[in-house]
């Protein structure tokens, strides 16, 4: 059985971002585990696509720290660096503050209604069973942000830096991290927006970033194999 989600038949988007999309996803959702060898040829079987795009995908993997070529060896999924998980927090935080007091000067009505029906959905997704539909949304919800503030490249740069997060992120779903809580920030972040308060959605969006402050020392300690020793790293081991 595929760890991948089928692709679109009926998209008119070029295989290469799907292929991309898809292999990231089951990266970030541990249908790929981390420490497990992947192979192109195989991607490729799976999805039924030629190895072109499943080679740029895997380079591109590889720059964001999901995948590691072993020499003689092949490639595999890298284990979660908590030291990249900080390093991403730090220019998350910074990013997505300026995005956010930069929403609240715009408040823009569309994009604020965009960001309300995101969390009509985040609500009801939060009901079932398993986190991956709120995954979806509360990454939606962030690039929604980025929109509010008419600053696409501020989600761009997110996205980039925080690959090795969005597995904590997952893990931490719902068990560390209950999803009420979540919800409860991500109103408040849009209700300080809303009423162009800064101080207030600043302050929603600290509790926010907290969340995965807290989260991650219980995480590593839970799930060790998951993760990788950063002085082990530093060594090249």
């Amino acid at each position: 059985m595929s760890v991948f989600l089928p692709l679109d038949p009926f998209s008119t988007e070029a295989i290469g971002p799907r292929v991309y999309r898809a292999i990231r996803e089951a990266i970030v959702c541990l249908r790929l585990t981390p420490g497990q060898i992947v192979s192109e040829a195989e991607v490729a079987r799976q999805f039924g696509a030629s190895r072109q795009p499943v080679h740029d995908a895997f380079v591109r993997l590889e720059l964001s720290g999901l995948l590691h070529v072993l020499p003689q060896r092949g490639t595999r999924v890298a284990r979660i660096s908590p030291k990249d998980v900080r390093d991403a927090q730090v220019i998350r935080r910074a990013v997505e503050a300026a995005t956010v007091e930069r929403a609240c000067a715009l408040r823009r009505p569309e994009s604020l209604a965009a960001l309300a029906l995101n969390l009509e959905r985040q609500a009801i997704a939060a009901a079932e069973p398993e986190p991956h539909a709120f995954l979806k949304l509360d990454e939606e919800f962030h690039r929604l942000l980025a929109e509010c503030a008419d600053l696409p490249m501020a989600w761009a740069i997110i996205e980039d830096a925080k690959s090795h997060m969005d597995r904590v992120r997952f893990l931490s779903l719902p068990q560390t991290t209950p999803l009420a809580a979540l919800i409860r920030q991500h109103k408040a972040i849009v209700a300080g927006i809303a009423a162009g308060d800064w101080a207030a959605a600043r302050e929603a969006l600290s509790e926010h970033f907290c969340e995965l402050d807290k989260s991650l020392p219980a995480l590593e300690a839970k799930y060790p194999d998951l993760f990788e020793r950063d002085d082990a790293r530093a060594l090249g081991r």
